[in-house]
């Protein structure tokens, strides 16, 4: 099934929803919010939390929660977005509804719809969710609901939403034929996307954060000399660790870690303070959204380590990837352990080369069907480029275009024994730029182990984040 689409001035309703429960049925949140087109401007958000409540069931209530928003306004064209599957599908019809508690809430929801017959439902990926998975995260920390009323939250509602990237307004506009086309060298930043107000308000949030954790805002006052409201206790605690922290002007609180370097050296080793309320969000976007990519505990601690601090980073980190249902099930063990003796070692970049392919995937629309790829050895750089075919030539085009004519031939290129990696014509194609060919011994992917664990680390991606309706591979893909 397509995901519904809106024409470019067309006046209609977008609700979003999500729901966010903890273990053991010890209570969930859930939250709603009401858009209009084509402004994309807030008519109304809340969210609401309840006790003894399962993901699923909170899912449900945010849906709920969605008509209680729109009891009040026309019954014109609805779209409902969420980014739990199994409710979408269940409320389409496409899978049955067997948990008792689930069948209730899906009758409340289904007698609900009836009023709203000019209706569809799109499931997006929760990055694409953000706004509603804002409210719903924060009255989960709070165990409370709210309404949202003033329109600074309803602005950082709109900063946060991407649902207009998945509904694109068609255009009637004439197709033209274009004869030639030209490539602009530089690079133009859009104006629409203003990375300065986006940095601001998100900067404001982290600081109404802090502003709200209350050993964050003692610690602050030490610093800025105003003891008077501490206690004896408090001012010690604060006294321990004081040294290590500093407030800017802007009011936040960062860590500096404890070195002997000098003072510039030191400021530029300053680590964001994160509260308790946003420290999940945080583990979000650097392990589970497109730019994470569901690495593991130790690179997803060193990404964060780099720029925030909180009080036990790494067992967070440990705790959160270890309980990530997607690497539980995504993420397979190696099969053989242990390096191959003799590797290849690289003394400078793109000295040698690893290459690897990755077969038979959905076929996108540009027709792409296999993914190859190029690793340098030395700096670990990776380069990926969508095929429709898998021919010697093919392998040879590609890598002219995308390694050749960007760093030069490379003294040899490592590669497992495919046949058409073995073939005369790839031999005779690098014979001519100059490389040797390593091909492995058969049966030891160790050795070439680096092509191999990037295959790995593509397909585990391709395969969480590409759509479940649509093929996008070579659309999402980087040629470079």
């Amino acid at each position: 099934m397509l995901p519904p689409t809106v024409e470019l001035d067309e006046k209609l309703l977008v609700v979003s929803f999500d729901g966010s429960a903890r273990v053991k049925r010890s209570g969930g949140a859930f939250s709603a919010v009401v858009w209009s087109l084509p402004e994309w401007t807030v008519i109304s958000a809340a969210s609401k939390y309840k006790t003894d409540l399962t993901v699923n069931e909170a899912e449900y209530h945010g849906l709920l929660l969605c008509f209680d928003l729109l009891s009040d306004l026309d019954r014109g064209r609805l779209i409902l977005c969420g980014d739990s599957n199994l409710v979408i599908r269940q409320m389409r019809g496409e899978i049955e509804c067997k948990a008792p508690s689930l069948k209730l809430l899906r009758q409340k929801a289904m007698e609900r719809l009836r009023s709203w017959p000019n209706h569809a439902f799109l499931h997006v990926k929760r990055d694409w969710n953000q706004s509603a998975d804002r409210l719903a995260g924060a009255a989960l920390q709070r165990e409370d609901g709210e309404v949202v009323l003033s329109d600074a939250e309803r602005d950082d509602l709109a900063t946060l939403n991407r649902l207009d990237e998945l509904l694109v307004p068609r255009t009637c506009a004439t197709v033209v034929k274009i004869a030639a086309i030209t490539r602009q060298r530089r690079r133009l930043n859009p104006e629409a996307l203003q990375e300065t107000l986006v940095q601001r308000l998100r900067m404001e949030r982290i600081g109404r954060a802090q502003n709200e954790e209350k050993s964050i805002v003692d610690l602050k006052k030490y610093l800025l000399g105003d003891v008077q409201d501490l206690t004896s206790a408090e001012a010690k605690s604060c006294a321990k660790i004081a040294e290590d922290y500093e407030v800017d002007e802007a009011g936040l609180l960062f860590y500096c870690p404890p070195s002997k370097q000098t003072n510039e050296d030191r400021d530029l080793m300053t680590r964001l303070v994160i509260p308790e309320t946003l420290q999940r969000d945080f583990l979000h976007h650097y392990h589970v959204s497109l730019e994470g990519g569901h690495k593991g505990i130790g690179r997803t601690y060193q990404r964060l380590r780099a720029h925030f601090h909180w009080r036990g980073l790494y067992q967070s980190v440990q705790r959160y990837v270890s309980r990530c249902v997607d690497c539980e099930t995504g993420k397979g063990r190696p099969t053989m352990d242990g390096e191959s003796p003799g590797n290849l070692q690289a003394t400078y970049p793109f000295q040698i080369i690893a290459m690897d392919h990755i077969p038979s995937l959905p076929k996108s629309y540009k027709g792409n069907t296999e993914l190859l790829i190029w690793v340098d050895l030395f700096t670990g750089y990776a380069i990926a480029k969508a095929s429709a075919s898998r021919t010697a030539q093919t392998i040879a085009e590609n890598y002219e275009e995308c390694v050749f004519r960007r760093f030069g031939a490379s003294e040899a290129i490592r590669h497992d024994r495919e046949p058409v990696f073995m073939s005369d014509f790839f031999r005779s194609f690098n014979k001519i730029v100059g490389q040797k060919q390593r091909a492995t011994m058969a049966y030891r992917p160790q050795a070439n182990g680096t092509a191999e664990r990037m295959v790995q680390t593509l397909t585990r991606a391709l395969k969480m984040y590409v759509s479940d309706v649509t093929s996008e591979i070579g659309m999402s893909t980087r040629n470079d």
